[in-house]
């Protein structure tokens, strides 16, 4: 999700590509889950991606796309947004797989991944 801030710059030209904070507590055997219906667990996360000028344009919802009123959407917003992100285990169900291509291979002759 992207939240953006009427009264707060995030400054997104001061990050790094893979700038942010994670809270891992909840993954995997961090903590007592048992009772709660499920294995695994995930990761809650927050920051910013950086700050390309084309590249990294967030807009709120209903911004306009195209023209003078995107120019003038992308001037405020800009410094003035970023990312909260979570994950999750996905395990294995019937219909989500991998599986081994039984004619192509690797250069060392290893079947590659469907």
């Amino acid at each position: 999700m992207t939240v953006f801030f009427e009264d707060k710059e995030t400054n997104p030209f001061m990050a790094a590509g893979a700038f942010g904070s994670i809270i891992d507590d909840f993954n995997s055997d961090n903590f007592d889950h048992s009772g709660l219906g499920f294995i695994g667990g995930g990761h809650i996360s927050a920051g910013l991606s950086n700050g390309r000028p084309i590249g990294t344009r967030a807009l709120p919802p209903g911004s306009p796309r195209w023209g003078k009123g995107w120019k003038q959407a992308t001037a405020k917003w800009y410094r003035r947004w970023f990312d909260v992100s979570g994950t999750a285990c996905n395990y294995a169900y019937r219909d989500n797989y991998l599986d081994l291509d039984p004619t192509y291979k690797d250069a060392l002759g290893r079947p590659l991944i469907a």
